[in-house]
Parts: C-alpha cells; sequence; structure tokens
C-alpha cells in the first residue's frame, strides 16, 4: 500500500505577487507563532537564499522594520503589564490602609490628638514611601501600624533618616517624632553617630533599600 502523504499549510499567504509581499508574509508568520528571535532567524536563512536578487535588499529592509516594530510593540504592552500590576499593587496597599483606619474608627468613638498624629502625613504615603514602608516590614523594622518594632531609640533614627532622605524630606524630625510619638530624635541620632555597631545597622538599611535611589 502506498503511503499517505502528510501535508500541512503552507506559511505562506495565498496571493503574494512579489519578494516583498512573500518575505513579509513568512515573517509574519513566524511572528505569530514563533517569536521575534525565529522571525530573525529565518529572515537570514531567506538571505541566504535570495541575496543574489535585486530585491531582496528591500525585501530584507521591510521585513526587519516589520519585527522591530513588532517587538515594539510586545516591549510596550509588556511595560504596561507591570505598569498595571504596579498600580493594582498599590490601590490593594491603600485599600488596606483605608480599612485599617475605617476598623479603627469604628472601635473607638473619637480619636484622640495623639492618634490623629500618628497617622501617616502626606508625604509618607506616596507611591515611593509605600514601596518604602512595604519593604520595612517585610525585613521586620516596622509593624503594620507603620511603628518601629524591636528597634532601640538609636536605630529608629537612623531609620528615620535613611527614609527621610529617600523621600527628600526636610523637616525629618518632626515628621517622625509626630508618627512615633517621640522625642528629640535628632539626639538619639547623634548618639548613634558615636556608636561602634551604627555602621552594622546603616549596612542592614543598605540592603534593604538599596535598589531605590536616593534623592
Amino acid at each position: 500500500m502506498a503511503q499517505q502523504q502528510q501535508t500541512r499549510a503552507s506559511p505562506i499567504s495565498t496571493g503574494v505577487t512579489t519578494l516583498k509581499e512573500w518575505v513579509l508574509s513568512v515573517v509574519d508568520y513566524h511572528l505569530e507563532k514563533r517569536g521575534v528571535d525565529e522571525a530573525y532567524k529565518k529572515l537570514d536563512k531567506l538571505g541566504e537564499a535570495c541575496d543574489f536578487m535585486d530585491d531582496w535588499p528591500e525585501a530584507k529592509r521591510v521585513a526587519t522594520d516589520k519585527i522591530r516594530e513588532y517587538d515594539k510593540k510586545r516591549q510596550l504592552q509588556k511595560e504596561q503589564r507591570e505598569q498595571q500590576q504596579q498600580r493594582d499593587f498599590m490601590m490593594a496597599m491603600m485599600g488596606a490602609i483605608q480599612q485599617q483606619s475605617y476598623t479603627a474608627s469604628q472601635k473607638a468613638p473619637a480619636a484622640t490628638e495623639e492618634q490623629e498624629e500618628r497617622e501617616l502625613p502626606p508625604q509618607l504615603c506616596t507611591e515611593k514611601a509605600m514601596r518604602l514602608w512595604q519593604q520595612a516590614q517585610q525585613a521586620g523594622l516596622v509593624d503594620d501600624r507603620y511603628q518601629p518594632m524591636n528597634l532601640s531609640r538609636t536605630e529608629a533614627a537612623l531609620l528615620a533618616n535613611d527614609i527621610a532622605i529617600r523621600l527628600g524630606i526636610n523637616n525629618k524630625w518632626k515628621t517622625f517624632e509626630r508618627l512615633w510619638g517621640r522625642n528629640n530624635m535628632r539626639s538619639d541620632y547623634n548618639d548613634a553617630m558615636n556608636q561602634r555597631k551604627t555602621q552594622e545597622f546603616l549596612d542592614r538599611l543598605k540592603s534593604i533599600f538599596g535598589s531605590l535611589p536616593r534623592k
């Protein structure tokens, strides 16, 4: 019995009349089915077979532009997805903060002056600030209410100074004294500068926040 030949659909669109149209049809096929890298490889192979043809340079240029445009569009879509994921994360964080505030207000009929002062000020609840708070929480430096956790007074002052520098906060001691209900944080920071263990803690902060640029 004669073997039945297997057939498969040609990647070349029907009705092409020029080399450029044919090359574009092949490139389109590989972009959709196999991606940018494979499209470039296929174009190189076509060049080996068609390099002698007068209209090959133009066909190659148009096809290369097509691949670059496709890759640019793909990268843009990837960046947009990542930005949307970041926005979704920030919205979730802000929603959690609002929920915490709402829950606290339901438990207590009226907030005291001290409680009001300890809510995050505007300069400490920006998008960049929330990323810093998240990293600090993950590292065990602050709790979910943004209060220092398992830190000495000097270490807390070093943390406040580091965050303030990264966010460009000028009145840092007043800001963090209100948030953390403390006094004399400038003095705590000066004391830290005279302690041998300070550099070890500064190195720890660098490892936690190192990926974020300083202003």
